[in-house]
């Protein structure tokens, strides 16, 4: 009998965010195919984990000094854990984290580096320090990759740049559970409710979508998330009704009673989690402008789009998508049937199977990438 791979999954990013959630998903993904393990340093990663009965190994998490001493225990955990449990394949997924691929190739495993933004780091004028140190280390270390996976073409087009001899594959990102129907009433609800998901920084840009909201009457605005600027934002807020009901583990119901869902972010992007769990039960988007989000949205055919960090042009588009029901109704079902289609389970587990080399192609198949780097049958 041929026997399970046995894969080790690394995240070890202070943040609880679209990249950890990846890891959650995917583990759940690939669990049922695979032997899965995890090393990681959000609680809230090991507490997911673990809960499904994946053994996974936390190490600290906090601030600067934690980090550093967390890199440097970070080789001798992996090692540990592969010795230990004979793992075939490591998945790793962060941009200090791709230095570990180097011990994962020499101690006999595939190593697999998942990339889930793109390089800009546009919501700052100067990158930051430990920014420039991160991505120095990954575009030297991610070229020991077997192989790199990208959440986007986006994200792809741009590692194919930096490495074009490394096999890339894109696999977007996708929803656990589509519902089976979308929401059928599309009539506002009286004041309208505006719907913010993601975590409370600059680059997710919720200070363009309070500034743009201000002296909108008759709607509300929610926030889930939180961050190091939900004080800041919060007074920026206290003009508007709004609340802020900090991170919630299940976000459905806010996604349900909400009337239009607004990702104003700044990049970088590689995905959005957010926007295709809004889309997935078919509440209307509205999208800032980056190229994934095109990407994501069909070039604006699953989402009405404004141009980044442009409060008057969300403004604008907001005025029209709460003044519009029809164009609300055809968003979200556009948006419903795209993520049914391109964004399912069964999409992303035949993909992220061969990607894995879980399960062998059909013959005559295409598991690894064509030369655009995507994955064929996408």
């Amino acid at each position: 009998m041929h026997k399970k791979k046995r894969v080790l999954f690394i995240a070890l990013l202070n943040t609880f965010g679209g990249a950890e959630i990846y890891v959650c998903n995917l583990i759940s993904l690939l669990k049922d195919q695979a032997d899965c393990y995890a090393l990681c340093s959000h609680p809230e990663v090991a507490r997911r984990l673990r809960a499904a009965q994946v053994e996974t190994l936390c190490l600290p998490s906090g601030g600067r000094w934690v980090k550093l001493l967390r890199f440097l225990m970070s080789p001798f955990a992996m090692a540990w854990m592969i010795l230990r449990h004979r793992i075939d394949i490591v998945q790793i997924n962060g941009f200090f984290e791709a230095i570990l691929l180097i011990p994962a190739r020499l101690l006999g495993c595939l190593a697999i580096s998942t990339r889930h933004i793109t390089f800009e780091q546009a919501s700052e004028p100067h990158p930051s320090l430990g920014w420039i140190i991160d991505e120095f280390i990954y575009r030297h270390a991610v070229r020991f990759a077997n192989r790199v996976i990208c959440v986007s073409a986006a994200v792809g087009a741009q590692v194919r740049a930096l490495l074009p001899s490394m096999p890339t594959i894109v696999i977007p990102n996708w929803i656990p559970q589509v519902p089976p129907r979308m929401r059928e009433s599309f009539t506002l609800h009286r004041p309208a409710r505006v719907l913010f998901v993601g975590r409370l920084e600059k680059m997710k840009g919720l200070h363009v979508l309070i500034e743009a909201l201000k002296g909108m009457q008759n709607l509300t605005l929610t926030v889930v998330g939180d961050g190091d600027r939900r004080q800041e934002l919060e007074q920026q807020a206290e003009v508007l009704d709004a609340r802020f009901v900090g991170y919630q583990a299940d976000p459905g119901a806010y996604y349900s009673g909400a009337d239009v869902v607004v990702n104003p972010s700044l990049g970088p992007e590689g995905s959005s989690i957010v926007a295709l769990e809004a889309m997935a039960r078919g509440v209307p988007c509205l999208l800032s402008d980056l190229p994934v989000f095109r990407e994501v949205t069909e070039d604006g055919s699953a989402a009405m789009l404004f141009q980044t960090g442009d409060v008057q042009h969300l403004r604008e588009q907001l005025l029209r998508l709460l003044a519009d029901e029809t164009l609300r109704r055809k968003y979200g079902y556009y948006g419903y049937r795209m993520v049914q289609a391109k964004h399912s389970v069964a999409v992303a587990r035949r993909h992220y199977s061969h990607a894995f080399e879980i399960v062998v192609a059909p013959t005559g198949s295409s598991p690894l990438p064509n030369r655009e780097g995507v994955a064929s049958s996408l």
